[in-house]
C-alpha cells in the first residue's frame, strides 16, 4: 500500500514459494522490463538521489560491489571454510571447485574474491544470465525458507550471493563485473545496508545507531506523507530518541534472542529434508 502510494512504482505480488525472497532474486528482477534493472535489498537506504549511480557506462557490465579481501576473509572464516593451505582473502578452492562443477563452463575463476549480492544493476541485455541466475537458485536451493545464510549445501553457505558468484566466476559470457562500485564513494549520495541484528524496526546497535538521524529523517518523511504504517515501532519514535541512543546494550540480548530463534528453526527445517 506504501509502496503504490509513489508514482511509477508497480507492486506484483509474488508467487506462491517456500523459499526466503533472498533466494528469489533474479525472479522478482525478471519481471522488470525497463532497460536496466536493480536489486537492492530492503535493510538499506539511500542517502541524497542515487539514480544516476545505479547504472554505469558499459551494458556489458554489472555494478556490484566486488568484497575486498580482508571482508572476503571474514565471510569466509565465520563459515570455517578455508583449509590450511588456501590463501586467506581468497575464495577457498573447495568452494571454487563445486562452483565450477556445477557451472560447468570455465576451468579458471574470473574473481579472486565474491561480489556482495546486496545491489546489482544490469542491462536488460543480460536477461539470459537472471534466468540462468534463477534456474541455478530453484536447481540448488531446497524450497524451503533457510533466511539469508545456511550450511545445508556445502559450497552455498551465502546462498543468492553464492550461486551470484558461481555464475561470475565460471559462466563464459556473464556480465562484467565493475572494477569500481559508485554508491559508496561519496556520503552524500550513497547506499548504506544496516548489516547486522537486530535491524533498526527492531532495535538499534552500534552500527545502524551511526545512521540514526538519516533513517529517523525518513521516517519523519513517510509519517508526513502518509507513507508510515502506524503506529511506528518503539524503535522508531522520534520522541524516544534519548532510550534509543542509551540502550545500545539491549541490541546485545535481541541479537542473542533472534539467533537462538534462527537456529531452531533451521534445525527443524533440516530434520525435515
Amino acid at each position: 500500500l506504501c509502496l503504490n502510494g509513489f508514482d511509477g512504482v508497480k507492486v506484483t505480488e509474488a508467487s506462491p514459494s517456500g523459499r526466503n525472497m533472498t533466494c528469489r532474486k533474479a525472479e522478482a528482477m525478471l519481471l522488470v522490463d525497463t532497460e536496466y534493472i536493480s536489486w537492492v535489498d530492503c535493510d538499506g537506504f539511500f542517502i541524497g538521489n542515487c539514480s544516476e549511480l545505479l547504472v554505469v557506462a558499459s551494458p556489458d557490465e554489472i555494478h556490484l560491489r566486488l568484497r575486498s579481501k580482508e571482508d572476503n576473509a571474514k565471510t569466509f572464516e565465520e563459515t570455517a571454510q578455508y583449509a590450511p593451505d588456501d590463501v586467506r582473502g581468497d575464495i577457498p578452492r573447495a568452494v571454487l571447485n563445486i562452483w565450477r562443477q556445477d557451472v560447468g563452463e570455465r576451468e579458471e575463476p574470473r574473481l579472486k574474491t565474491c561480489a556482495s549480492a546486496c545491489f546489482f544493476s544490469l542491462n536488460r541485455k543480460h536477461r539470459d544470465f537472471l534466468k540462468r541466475f534463477d534456474a541455478a537458485a530453484k536447481k540448488l536451493l531446497p524450497e524451503i525458507d533457510l533466511g539469508v545464510a545456511h550450511k545445508l549445501r556445502e559450497g552455498y553457505y551465502q546462498l543468492d550471493e553464492s550461486i551470484l558468484n558461481s555464475l561470475l566466476c565460471f559462466m563464459d559470457n556473464p556480465p562484467v563485473p565493475t572494477t569500481s562500485f559508485l554508491l559508496d564513494k561519496q556520503p552524500n549520495r550513497c547506499y548504506i545496508h544496516v548489516i547486522g541484528m537486530p535491524k533498526p524496526w527492531q532495535w538499534w546497535n552500534a552500527y545502524s545507531i551511526q545512521y540514526y538521524p538519516e533513517i529517523m529523517r525518513i521516517v519523519d518523511y513517510a509519517v508526513r506523507n502518509g507513507r508510515a504504517t502506524l503506529p511506528l515501532p518503539l524503535s522508531l519514535r522520534k520522541n524516544l530518541e534519548f532510550i534509543h541512543q542509551h540502550t545500545l546494550w539491549a541490541a546485545t540480548l535481541l541479537r542473542a534472542r533472534f539467533g537462538i530463534r534462527r537456529r531452531i528453526k533451521k534445525w527443524r527445517k533440516r530434520r525435515s529434508l
